[in-house]
């Protein structure tokens, strides 16, 4: 297991308990730190994390425990002590390394996700506003200014889109050029008249 990249170091030690029964462990190679120590007395997990060398390790020692049945075998048997006697800890120590790298990776995607739906939602509010806004608006402007020139189309029309400002805006433009092209007909019935009556 400590071949794996991400185990630091790993440390298994029998307790006092085991040791009086089944000898001291040979393959153990070093010392109970106070760490283990502590775990190894008060029968409580430890978790902590560790910088060393530039590197964030996660330290955990967990007790292991005697019981009627632990993994299918009964630990009070072979061990012959009571129940819940700490039999040893198993000490450990994995790198965070690669959990952080990920985890940056993951905000770096999540950051251009974000970026990307923003960029997503410009658009289409420009689109809109493109669409209901200013397309209308620039219609309307270059309408009135080349009425106001004498070269407007008398038969143009701005398309209503809706009743907010810009659609009312844009009804009343095409009220006025009706308005507008039945005066300019009513001038011009009134000079055939006129011209026909100068003729006769």
């Amino acid at each position: 297991i400590k071949q794996l990249s991400i185990i630091r170091d790993l440390h298994v030690a029998r307790s006092e308990a085991v040791a009086g029964v089944f000898g001291p462990d040979t393959k153990t190679t070093r010392a109970l730190d106070a760490v283990e120590k502590e775990v190894m007395a008060s029968g409580r997990q430890h978790v902590s994390t560790e910088h060393v060398d530039g590197h964030s390790l996660l330290h955990v020692v967990t007790p292991t425990k005697a019981s009627a049945n632990y993994l299918g075998k009964d630990c009070l048997a072979c061990h012959q002590v009571p129940e819940g006697t700490v039999l040893g800890v198993v000490s450990m120590k994995v790198s965070l390394d690669t959990v952080e790298a990920e985890v940056a990776s993951f905000r770096l995607k999540i950051a251009a996700a974000a970026a990307g739906v923003s960029l997503l939602l410009l658009v289409v509010i420009w689109a809109l506003t493109r669409h209901f806004v200013t397309t209308p608006l620039e219609g309307l402007t270059h309408g009135l200014r080349d009425i106001a020139r004498g070269e407007g189309d008398l038969t143009r029309r701005l398309p209503v889109r809706g009743e907010d400002e810009i659609g009312q805006a844009s009804s009343i433009f095409n009220e006025m050029m009706d308005n507008f092209c039945r005066l300019v007909r009513q001038v011009g019935d009134s000079a055939s008249q006129v011209s026909t009556q100068a003729h006769e």
